[in-house]
């Protein structure tokens, strides 16, 4: 299941006139398959952005586009989302950006550590669910901007899967960036967002205003994916 609430969060005043939803991811990764009424394969996580998107979608009056803002194991959910060929779900997401902080990408790893224990995940499983290994080919489509930010003091995983994640974003024709922020490890690197002055704060109001501005309506929605925050030595990775 997923908690949604309306709220804006402390990220500079410029980003007052933003909407911001924040998704809570409470189920664990074994629960992720399953299936429709139909019996067609879906997933939890897929029905309910289905819902948001297409809610942001209908309310295109209102907003001009929507932006991904992941961190953690919910930058992992945010690169899920974009790896999602919506065409198969009968919607077309305005996705304008996505940041993601600090992220899981390659969910191998977790199998060799007691985290496994709870979560039962096959090697199959992690890599159908791995960012890394699902990034879509551009072709002659158009996609959002991404951005990869990562904490200095970050695990050295974090650091190999937040570079590897990067250049398959680009191999395949994407247009995004990797960030590296000084100073800062996995926690305060998200934070950190509450400071005006902080540099990742800076980062997506000014990509998100640049953005804003050529569109015919100011106001965006932010899809923001948090989780329970566990050190990097808790998750083995």
């Amino acid at each position: 299941m997923v908690q949604n609430e309306s709220t804006v969060v402390a990220m500079g005043k410029s980003a007052l006139m933003s909407t911001y939803i924040v998704l809570k991811p409470t189920t664990g990764l074994g629960e992720l398959s399953s299936s429709d009424s139909s019996g067609s394969p879906a997933t939890i996580f897929h029905r309910s952005q289905i819902l948001l998107l297409a809610h942001c979608n209908h309310l295109s009056f209102l907003f001009s586009g929507v932006y991904l803002l992941g961190h953690s194991a919910g930058a992992h959910l945010a690169a899920m989302v974009l790896s999602t060929d919506w065409a198969e779900f009968g919607v077309v997401p305005n996705i304008k950006g996505a940041f993601l902080v600090s992220g899981i990408y390659d969910l191998e790893p977790i199998t060799h550590t007691y985290v496994n224990e709870e979560l039962h995940m096959s090697r199959e499983v992690a890599q159908e669910n791995s960012p890394l290994q699902c990034v879509p080919k551009l072709g002659d489509k158009r996609a959002c901007q991404v951005l990869i930010a990562v904490a200095q003091h970050d695990s050295p995983e974090f650091h190999r899967q937040s570079q590897e994640y990067f250049e398959a974003l680009r191999a395949a024709g994407w247009n995004s960036s990797l960030l590296d922020i000084g100073v800062t490890d996995h926690f305060d690197v998200i934070e950190n967002l509450s400071q005006e002055d902080y540099l990742l704060t800076q980062v997506i109001v000014k990509r998100t205003q640049l953005l804003s501005c050529r569109l015919p309506t100011t106001q965006t929605a932010h899809i923001c994916f948090c989780d329970k925050l566990l050190p990097s030595e808790h998750t083995g990775i």
